[in-house]
């Protein structure tokens, strides 16, 4: 912590720290024996309370809650449990995490940005195109047994939704009365075509193959 607190940049500053603890341990231990534990206490909180780093906290609950959740763990962890354990419990936490995000990855609804041949989340640019009867989904994640049942899930879910949209927008509004009337004689129309944007997946195996099959 004083290492840090006096800016130290190179490797040399953590030899010369190392240096001067091991001298104290050996020829100054006598000297702190008479110490209350309370004044050591003081010594120690005071050295580590700066190696808190607050900004970085309020930066990762403002971008990502799972990785402030992690540092928290990691914080309390190590604060009430000590060292070995909160960072145990942090790195375990952060495997959890990992394996969730790929067993549950993003996925997204594709709309075409105005006068040009890029396609965007339709959540992020509300502005883009969609066309009747087509679902441009895109996968940003490898594919594998582990996430097959969540995207075939994700795709049926687009799916449905984009049916259900035609089938409100089938029912035109009348000019005259201001009411919604069907349209006779015309059966309602049919999504007809379901695009797979997959650009982002680097890896597709078996299980994966037998889904986008079915």
């Amino acid at each position: 912590a004083v290492n840090n607190d006096s800016g130290a940049m190179s490797g040399i500053s953590a030899i010369v720290t190392a240096t001067v603890v091991a001298l104290v341990l050996l020829f100054l231990t006598p000297v702190f024996e008479l110490l209350p534990l309370a004044t050591l206490a003081a010594i120690v909180i005071s050295g580590v309370i700066s190696l808190v780093d607050y900004p970085e906290a309020i930066y990762l609950w403002k971008v990502h809650k799972f990785d402030f959740g992690v540092w928290m763990c990691a914080f309390l962890g190590t604060l009430f449990l000590g060292v070995e354990l909160g960072l145990g419990i942090s790195v375990g936490i952060s495997i959890l995490l990992v394996l969730y995000e790929s067993a549950y990855p993003p996925t997204a609804v594709l709309g075409r940005l105005p006068g040009t041949h890029q396609y965007r989340n339709v959540k992020q640019y509300p502005g883009v195109e969609t066309y009747d009867g087509i679902v441009c989904i895109r996968i940003d994640a490898p594919i594998y047994f582990a996430n097959t049942q969540h995207i075939r899930e994700k795709v049926q879910k687009y799916y449905r939704r984009a049916q259900e949209q035609l089938s409100v927008s089938h029912h035109q509004q009348d000019p005259e009365e201001g009411q919604q009337v069907f349209v006779a004689n015309e059966e309602p129309p049919k999504v007809q075509f379901v695009v797979l944007d997959m650009s982002p997946v680097a890896h597709v195996d078996t299980s994966a193959l037998h889904t986008l099959q079915d």
